[in-house]
């Protein structure tokens, strides 16, 4: 592989600072010998780890995005209180990005992914009796749990820009983000039989094989060993040649003010809002159309492959073209995308529709994930992500539910009309942005 060289040549010192640390053990006995590449091989297994933590994180966000809207329209017989649904979970999302960002760059990437899972799994139980005893106060808090779980899940993609050297670091964090895609393949196959001829809400079926698939993502997180965060502090050097670590954090404040980063979280925060409010709002605009909520799987999964089925040419692009050029590109084609949905309430239009949203929203979302990494240091990488999420959810929440009340009071068309103009505004600030990063 391409890091192989850089990898053998820090294995041994790699192998010192986890005897230090742990003792000794198998772990150290591999890391030891860098004639194996051992870094190479954690760094390999660590990815694979946290793209499973993503497939299984985002499985689930796709049926709460699909379906939620309907469920809650179902649970209070009004359509307009369909956007609260998804506006909760999200809410949810944007406060556990915030907190848990501070946990995994103070305590590691494993420790706030395994609280995750475990708040999800939680979570879940609430919403299957939501929906079972048909309870809006049981639903909606089950929830917030899920958003929690989710939104914790999301900044697994901290991980992959840990391990990776800076001019590969897109494509580092694109390998993290391609358990999305898979994700978004497990997703329709699971639980579209489950919702097949379903117009209300979802039963409880679909929440017990959520419960199963977070149970396995809190299984899953123990296969970490060795923290990603560990391997960056010790990896990455400032320029005196002394180790990264936690003295060298400079606070959330200082990081936002950044020359580059309020543009940066600007073209983020709308990007999110924009894709997560029509996202949210498509099974209630299909569901009016006649479709079933099978249908509404289908166009999830083709949005959901457009957000991570080429997340690593994406990673790749943003490496070639450029962290900015490659935001503009995304939002160009997220633009492009909501304008497609005015064609046509059908299938031929929401697919396409649906798909380009998810392209475009992929591309601006590497490119900007990755500008945000070069700005910082290991040990306040995690809080500023989050935070950035936090901004993104917060904004797609607010979005969710707006787009629920515009959708009910004036159609679809000036919601996609709101949307496409939203679009353009953090492409002209991208563009007239100077093309450099702040050095961490």
């Amino acid at each position: 592989m391409w890091y192989t060289g850089f990898c053998r040549a820090r294995a041994g010192r790699l192998a010192i600072f986890y005897g230090n640390k742990m003792g000794g053990g198998k772990d150290i006995g591999v890391l030891s010998n860098p004639s194996q590449d051992a870094l190479a091989r954690v760094i390999r297994y660590n990815t694979v780890v946290l793209a499973l933590c993503m497939a299984l994180g985002w499985s689930v966000v796709q049926l709460v995005m699909g379906s939620s809207a309907v469920t809650l329209s179902h649970l209070t017989g009004s359509t307009a209180w369909g956007g609260l649904a998804p506006g909760v979970f999200l809410l949810s999302w944007a406060i556990a990005s915030l907190f848990m960002g501070r946990l995994m760059d103070a305590r590691g990437r494993a420790v706030g992914l395994r609280a995750g899972f475990a708040i999800g799994v939680v979570g879940t139980a609430l919403v299957y009796g939501g929906v079972t005893l048909e309870s809006v106060l049981a639903f909606l808090s089950g929830l917030t749990l899920v958003g929690i779980c989710c939104g914790t899940v999301n900044l697994a993609r901290a991980g992959g820009a840990d391990m990776y050297p800076r001019e590969r670091r897109a494509r580092g964090i694109s390998f993290v983000l391609l358990g999305a895609a898979v994700g978004a393949i497990i997703s329709p196959i699971v639980f579209a039989p489950l919702l097949a001829g379903v117009h209300g809400g979802t039963g409880g079926a679909p929440w017990l094989v959520v419960e199963a698939l977070l149970v396995g993502g809190l299984v899953i997180t123990y296969g970490i060993r060795i923290d990603p965060v560990q391997i960056s502090k010790q990896l990455n050097v400032d320029r005196s040649g002394t180790a990264d670590d936690g003295a060298l954090a400079r606070p959330l404040r200082r990081l936002i003010r950044l020359p580059t980063v309020p543009g940066i979280l600007f073209a983020a925060v709308v990007a999110q809002g924009v894709m997560t409010s029509l996202m949210s709002i498509i099974g209630v605009i299909m569901i009016e159309s006649g479709h079933d909520l099978a249908a509404v799987s289908l166009s999830m999964s083709v949005h959901f492959v457009g957000m991570f089925g080429l997340v690593l040419v994406a990673g790749q692009v943003v490496d070639w073209l450029g962290r900015q050029r490659s935001i503009v590109l995304g939002l160009l084609i997220l633009a492009f995308g909501v304008l497609a949905l005015v064609a046509s309430p059908g299938l031929e239009a929401v697919l396409p529709g649906m798909l380009l949203i998810g392209v475009g929203w992929n591309v601006s979302f590497v490119g900007s994930t990755t500008m945000l990494s070069d700005a910082t240091r290991p040990v306040e990488r995690a809080r500023l992500l989050g935070f950035s999420d936090f901004a993104s959810a917060s904004m797609a929440a607010l979005g969710a539910v707006l787009a629920g009340v515009l959708l009910g009071l004036a159609g679809l068309i000036p919601l996609v009309m709101v949307g496409s103009v939203l679009v353009l505004l953090p492409m002209a600030v991208m563009l007239s942005a100077r093309p450099n990063v702040p050095q961490p």
